[in-house]
């Protein structure tokens, strides 16, 4: 078997289970099973114009759902459960995770002014914890 390098100027491609759930029609099972990948593939879906293989049901019931502070508690705890089950399958992931930290929390920033509609200098400039705090905040 012979492997080809990439050309210097091409990144390397990053396997994800993104790609496998995009693919299929059965988002509905996939919405309880990871919702986060069930929002990807209900996004491109969207996008595409694909609107006959949409989770309607789902999709409905999370835009008709009133967002308290406690459902987006739950939505962090979610995602920092699904980032330590990544780290965990795949442990090197860490060092890159390390490298967009500061990175991701700028664009985070960004968002996060841009949707509550506060003047960007009302969030801290730089992440006012360690990375490993924000993946489980009981660690510390």
């Amino acid at each position: 078997m012979t492997m080809t390098r990439p050309s210097d100027h091409q990144p390397l491609p990053v396997p994800t289970m993104h790609s496998q759930l995009r693919e299929t029609d059965d988002t509905a099972a996939a919405y309880d099973a990871d919702y986060y990948l069930w929002l990807q593939a209900t996004r491109s879906k969207l996008a595409r114009r694909d609107f006959a293989s949409v989770d309607h049901m789902h999709l409905l019931a999370h835009l008709l759902a009133p967002r308290s502070g406690n459902h987006w508690r739950a939505e962090v705890a979610s995602f920092r459960k699904q980032i330590r089950d990544e780290l965990d399958d795949s442990p090197s992931l860490r060092a890159y995770l390390n490298d967009i930290y500061e990175a991701c929390y700028t664009d985070a920033r960004d968002i996060a002014a841009a949707r509550s509609q506060q003047p960007l200098s009302a969030f801290p400039e730089r992440p006012q914890r360690p990375l490993e705090q924000v993946l489980n905040p009981l660690s510390s």
